[in-house]
């Protein structure tokens, strides 16, 4: 399966966004090699195609996860996808939204006391391929989450530029897809379920075990 998605730009990259964006230019030291999280908010194209969802998204996860790991963070993932199962999906985009996903989990877990955990788990969710990432951090605090996929807004955070969720759910529309946000998970911190397209609708979930 192949195709293209034509430029998409957010509503809610307003002027004010993007006089942001201008500011941050300026004052960053060697601004033009630092705007990759700011040029993944305008998707100008996908190179979709027909990918093994389990095989796809253990190969991103597992290095994704030994650097958590490294940092002194639990990571737990379970790929609870049948291996034949297909997803459609620009294989670079999609890294790109799990990478940004666990650097927001490092980063709510950067200053936190307590017990520090990311759990990844995939799923299939009403015909769509559904990739969960939570964590056990402080979760979002009520004034953000209305803001939470604005640019440049952190949500509290010592670190990250705000562009990172803002990135995330502007690649997953692109797809046709979706992102679910849970404030305070059942994990303790904030999850995020991102959905994204079969290759096939009727493909069913089976069990295939846990990844380390």
């Amino acid at each position: 399966m192949s195709g293209d998605v034509k430029e998409q730009v957010d509503p809610a990259i307003s002027a004010e966004g993007l006089r942001k964006a201008e500011e941050y230019v300026q004052q960053e030291e060697g601004a033009g090699n630092r705007l990759t999280g700011w040029a993944g908010i305008i998707v100008t194209g996908l190179a979709v195609e027909t990918v093994p969802a389990r095989r796809f998204l253990g190969e991103v996860l597992q290095p994704l996860a030994a650097d958590l790991r490294e940092r002194g963070i639990e990571v737990a993932i379970d790929l609870d996808l049948d291996d034949t199962l297909q997803a459609a999906l620009d294989r670079d985009r999609i890294q790109r939204v799990l990478e940004n996903l666990f650097t927001n989990a490092r980063d709510a877990l950067a200053i936190w006391g307590l017990a520090k955990r990311v759990a990844v788990r995939a799923t299939v969710e009403g015909g769509w391929l559904a990739v969960r990432v939570a964590d056990s951090g402080p979760g979002i605090p009520a004034e953000g989450a209305e803001h939470l996929f604005e640019p440049f807004a952190t949500t509290g955070k010592t670190q990250g530029t705000g562009l990172g969720l803002a990135t995330v759910r502007n690649l997953v529309k692109a797809h046709g897809g979706d992102v679910r946000v849970e404030t305070k998970s059942p994990e303790g911190g904030a999850a995020f379920t991102v959905l994204l397209p079969l290759a096939s609708p009727s493909a069913l979930p089976v069990a295939a075990g846990r990844v380390a």
